[in-house]
């Protein structure tokens, strides 16, 4: 019964960490992005800005299409 529990423990312990790493990984792929596109902004000529290449509907996304 007690080996069922560790086992049963470690398959969870094991999917958390796989779902969070997927999370973090899209988040951090967006934040990536947006970065990459802050650096590329000419300062001198605001009339064209570029646009971030975020498909994401959380805040991430909507600082991205901002």
């Amino acid at each position: 019964m007690l080996q069922m529990i560790v086992v049963s423990s470690g398959l969870m312990i094991a999917v958390m960490l796989l779902i969070a790493y997927w999370i973090v990984s899209g988040t951090g792929k967006s934040l990536n992005n947006i970065s990459k596109v802050m650096a590329h902004i000419n300062y001198d000529d605001l009339t064209s800005l570029p646009r971030a290449d975020v498909t994401t509907d959380d805040e991430i996304g909507e600082i991205g299409a901002a």
